[in-house]
């Protein structure tokens, strides 16, 4: 117990990551997402995916068609990089004056759009592509507490941006979380070695949080699901943790706990939102 805490917090202290999971995780999510896809519904999504190929890099993989948006982001296109959020402000002192509006320019305005574009008879292929992807990604940003938060204080009086500014003993808080994970915060380079750490810790979050386990949770939308992932950052990921110190290993493992929760519902979660659009075409 003690090494596996050990290899937690070292992680923690160098991971570094872009938006709210690095890309492994993304991919884990999808996973788990494809494992829970109704029959059928996977070829539907590949046929879909066929109609443009070329367009969007080939051949499609359903799993790591979740890190494209990710992708275009570091190839230099930052036009929908605030499609990766929704930093709903937590302000414990009440700094702010009024509340900010998010929703016009968000991850939840981008799934919102998404499900609209892949459920309309009239749009074209290259838009349900391009929403695909957008789907596959949002839904695991959409889960990160800290994706979904910005803290106020004295502080941070304009926000601390969801934890970037959050400095915890070299790093961000935002980083920290996703190192959580127990996995390196690089970009997956398909080594042997990348795919049996991943899997291994899909493994433990499937054995940890079946989807029978967490059934009653699953149902719901996109905003209900964005404000428990603020809920989750406002009472878990800003309470016993301190800019300039280093949190204590109760709080990182009480934090990996809520992480492994948060991609286990992303992932079946996004495979029913799936099925509902696919398995009716």
């Amino acid at each position: 117990m003690f090494a596996a805490m050990f290899k937690i917090l070292i992680i923690c202290l160098i991971s570094r990551v872009a938006f709210a999971w690095n890309d492994r995780v993304h991919m884990m999510i999808a996973k788990i997402a494809k494992w829970h896809l109704e029959p059928g519904v996977l070829s539907k999504i590949e046929t879909l995916a066929e109609d443009v190929d070329g367009e969007f890099p080939p051949p499609f993989d359903f799993v790591e068609a979740a890190c494209w948006a990710n992708a275009i982001s570091r190839g230099g296109c930052k036009a929908f990089d605030p499609w990766h959020e929704r930093p709903m402000p937590y302000d414990p002192e009440g700094i702010l004056d009024e509340r900010l509006q998010l929703d016009q320019n968000s991850v939840l305005f981008a799934l919102n759009q998404a499900m609209g574009t892949l459920t309309n008879p009239n749009a074209g292929s290259w838009e349900k592509n391009f929403c695909l992807r957008i789907l596959l990604h949002g839904m695991g940003n959409l889960h990160h507490p800290l994706a979904c938060s910005s803290f106020y204080s004295s502080e941070f009086p304009k926000g601390d941006q969801s934890g970037r500014l959050f400095s915890v003993q070299g790093q961000s808080l935002r980083d920290l979380w996703d190192g959580l994970l127990g996995i390196m915060a690089d970009e997956y380079d398909h080594s042997f070695e990348q795919q049996q750490e991943m899997d291994e810790v899909l493994k433990e979050i499937l054995l940890r949080f079946p989807r029978n386990a967490l059934q009653d949770r699953i149902q719901g939308g996109f905003e209900t699901w964005a404000n428990e992932s603020f809920q989750l950052a406002a009472n878990q990921a800003y309470q016993d943790v301190y800019p300039g110190t280093f949190p204590p290993p109760e709080y990182i493992m009480r934090c990996r706990e809520i992480a492994f929760m948060q991609i286990a519902l992303a992932g079946y979660r996004l495979a029913d939102k799936l099925n509902k659009i696919f398995d009716k075409r």
